[in-house]
């Protein structure tokens, strides 16, 4: 039995639903915590996994959605690809990695650059003041 006694969901969007009503937690909810916009969130309930983009990216989708509900992505993944046939985007990487990993930017190199551009102009400078 599912939460609150009703039947076992059958579908992946169904087990998500299920997932986010026992939580309490309404759509807009999930739209914040995960940032999917709401077609999509309505897609993945409603199992219309053909109107998700490509599919490392409906992954990252529901990695997000499993994460906001509680349930792990793993088994998200091993059921929707189960269902699509796709392979898992990154293999274990995306299984392992948190959606915000994934959505978070790299550190950038830029503070580097200019230590490296700063000594290497000092170095010119010292070499030009020697020679003159």
């Amino acid at each position: 039995m599912a939460p609150g006694g009703g039947p076992e969901p059958t579908s992946l969007g169904e087990m998500l639903r299920a997932a986010r009503e026992a939580k309490r937690l309404s759509v807009p909810d999930v739209i914040r915590a995960t940032r999917i916009v709401p077609r999509y969130i309505e897609a993945i309930e409603e199992d219309r996994f053909t109107d998700l983009p490509p599919p490392p990216y409906a992954q990252i989708f529901l990695t997000s959605y499993a994460k906001a509900v509680g349930i792990p992505p793993r088994e998200v993944l091993e059921r929707y690809c189960g269902i699509t046939g796709e392979a898992p985007a990154h293999k274990q990487k995306i299984w392992e990695e948190s959606a915000e990993q994934v959505a978070t930017p790299r550190a950038r190199p830029f503070p580097w650059v200019i230590v490296v551009v700063v000594v290497v102009l000092l170095v010119a400078i010292a070499f030009i003041a020697s020679r003159g």
